[in-house]
């Protein structure tokens, strides 16, 4: 049987370590999987996905026949509330009735901690903060801060991609 060696495992173990090091200090693979997890997150939620891994039917509980109709009666004036048009949408709910909600949901990021954050900020035109409403709407059911599986194999595989490159232009 023909025996393999392989020379300087050593060194190119060590300039794997320097890869995986300078991939990690490097920001740019946190923003674009950051940027891709946000977007997934108001994406799935607009298209009525539970992002909850609990909820074993993966929607959101439907809206209530009294609740579509005063959004009905909010698109056609009939209420004193003005919701802005870059927000509201009364096919969709947004969560909340003026979609502010998911318009303040943003990412951070912690490149020494190697961690993405993603949660709603800011306060509501009703001096409600987002944070306060996100966890009154998972009390009722309604959870939207999470990944589905799709958005997690996504963001595995951008990983990979980058480790990848970074592996192959080492040393270029």
């Amino acid at each position: 049987m023909a025996k393999v060696s392989i020379k300087n495992l050593d060194f190119i173990l060590k300039n794997i370590d320097k890869v995986f090091k300078t991939t990690l200090s490097d920001g740019s693979m946190f923003k674009e999987i950051a940027k891709f997890a946000q977007n997934r997150i108001v994406d799935q939620t607009r298209a009525g996905r539970d992002l909850d891994p609990d909820n074993k039917s993966g929607k959101q509980p439907p809206l209530s026949e009294g609740y579509i109709k005063y959004r009905e009666r909010v698109k056609k004036g009939q209420e004193p509330v003005k919701p802005s048009p870059a927000f509201f949408r009364p096919k969709f709910s947004n969560l909340t009735l003026t979609g502010q909600l998911l318009h303040s949901v943003k990412n951070f990021i912690n490149i020494p901690e190697s961690e993405i954050t993603i949660r709603p900020t800011g306060i509501r035109d009703d001096g409600l903060t987002n944070v306060k409403l996100t966890s009154d709407l998972r009390d009722r059911g309604r959870t939207f801060l999470g990944l589905d599986e799709k958005g997690k194999k996504v963001i595995r595989r951008k990983v990979l991609d980058v480790l990848r490159r970074n592996i192959r232009n080492f040393n270029k």
